[in-house]
């Protein structure tokens, strides 16, 4: 394989694993949903690992599909997406349920740059933003 391919193929790899194990293309016909709360705690040690709580925002017609992350040594940027039940389909009515929290976790692994900083984008609102400092 020539070196540029190489690099070429790394890139790919390091840019779908990074991203929750989806390819962000991948995200086409999702919908953001809401998070409504982001919990980390506030300080961990060298070399654990990192959970974050989120609860999200489901039902109505909007079901949970995964978690999208893009990580750098100081920072996670975590985005929900889902799908609407009701895309595509154009001949009846449908019924969707009420709005219901459900919670998901997500686990980080080290290093870790003190602090790190966990965000979560929420669209048009303002993101969720949790402060973790290593020591």
């Amino acid at each position: 394989m020539k070196p540029a391919s190489l690099v070429f193929a790394v890139g790919v790899v390091l840019t779908i694993s990074s991203s929750g194990c989806h390819d962000p293309t991948s995200n086409v016909g999702l919908v953001e949903l809401n998070t409504q709360t982001l919990v980390a705690p506030t300080a961990i040690a060298p070399g654990a690992t990192l959970t974050v709580s989120l609860n999200v925002e489901v039902g109505g017609c909007l079901t949970f599909d995964h978690i999208q992350s893009h990580r750098t040594a100081s920072q996670v940027d975590l985005t929900v997406w889902g799908r609407d039940i009701r895309t595509g389909i154009t001949d009846r009515a449908i019924q969707c349920p009420r709005f219901f929290v459900e919670p998901r976790e997500y686990q980080l692994h080290p290093p870790f740059q003190n602090p790190f900083t966990v965000v979560v984008d929420r669209g048009r609102v303002s993101p969720l933003i949790a402060v973790v400092y290593v020591q």
